[in-house]
């Protein structure tokens, strides 16, 4: 590794933080994740160790800090990833000698709090999209994550050349990322992580026909902008071809939703749950669901929707149990 960090008993953890970012970090791992780190370290582990040298960094000083951080409101989840970022960084100072043990595998990690998504009704996304279509400029984001269950950073790296048209669908192949970089905010496009999440989605006629809506819109601000526009073909964009802020979107969405009368803690992820639900609900198998949405695989649709399955779980046992009397039981039969 260039610039060796050299052991030294002066040097307080927030200082190693830094120089693990800038000599270890910055060449190792993707922006996005580097980006991640340096908002960790900048705002979090480095302020809360600031004064602490990391000769003499002891699981307590972990422990408390954690208990801090709980304290202030971060979640269960947060709490691990701050944790198993520092344990990352303090094994990299026992393998580069400036430590002899890490303080962190005598701490344990945080525990993940079980996460039940908000699952809004048919009714409910029914009244959100309608407000959202006379109020807000976002309505086709909406639109497309509710008829698709795809997530934001999927919508937002969609380009016109994987809308198909003719044959009524879409094909996630790439997703957009934020990245921040001296106070200013920069769009990278990655393909998305595992292969089941490079998908094609079925597109109903109307949102197509807002779809080819937009297309026209776009060639006129194209036209208007003239040279300033930032032709990147992409999909949902700003009049000036760049991809609306992430905030703004959910900050739209936040009142729009309050506009609708609907709980505002509905998160743009939501809509994806509600594809989920839906299909649930209208009897589609797992695998197709799990396809729908890119999951790895479809015990990871199980696992975040099991909550889903009581009551159809009921009635399939009531008509099986019908079925080996020998008798009938139409409200079973009736079950999706």
């Amino acid at each position: 590794m260039s610039g060796q960090l050299l052991p030294s008993p002066n040097m307080t953890c927030g200082r190693f933080f830094e120089r693990w970012l800038e000599l270890y970090a910055q060449s190792h791992v993707a922006p996005t994740t580097l980006s991640s780190y340096k908002d960790i370290v900048r705002v979090h582990l480095g302020p809360g160790f600031a004064r602490t040298l990391l000769s003499r960094l002891t699981p307590r000083h972990i422990v408390q800090y954690l208990a801090r951080k709980q304290s202030d409101g971060l979640s269960g989840t947060t709490c691990l990833y701050h944790y198993r970022l520092l344990h990352k960084i303090l094994n990299d100072a026992v393998f580069w000698g400036d430590i002899g043990i890490n303080p962190a595998d005598r701490v344990r990690a945080p525990q993940k709090r079980g996460f039940e998504p908000t699952i809004l009704d048919e009714e409910q996304v029914r009244a959100f999209l309608q407000e959202a279509k006379a109020t807000s400029r976002f309505y086709l984001l909406y639109h497309f994550a509710a008829m698709t269950g795809c997530r934001l950073g999927e919508c937002l790296g969609l380009t016109w050349d994987n809308v198909d048209f003719r044959k009524k669908v879409a094909h996630i192949k790439q997703i957009a990322y934020k990245l921040r970089k001296d106070g200013h905010a920069n769009w990278i496009y990655k393909e998305p992580k595992t292969r089941k999440s490079r998908r094609t989605v079925d597109l109903v006629d109307d949102l197509l026909a807002e779809l080819k809506e937009a297309r026209d819109a776009q060639k006129i601000h194209k036209a208007f902008f003239a040279r300033d526009y930032q032709d990147q073909n992409l999909v949902f964009c700003k009049e000036n071809g760049v991809p609306p802020n992430n905030e703004v979107v959910l900050d739209d969405m936040r009142r729009v939703l309050e506009r609708a009368g609907l709980p505002g803690n509905v998160r743009f992820h939501d809509l994806r749950h509600f594809v989920a639900t839906y299909l649930f609900s209208q009897g589609e198998p797992v695998k197709l669901v799990s396809e729908q949405l890119g999951h790895s695989n479809a015990t990871t649709t199980l696992n975040v929707y099991a909550h889903v399955f009581p009551g159809g779980r009921r009635a399939a046992i009531e008509k099986m149990a019908a079925r080996l009397k020998g008798t009938p039981n139409p409200e079973a039969d009736s079950q999706p």
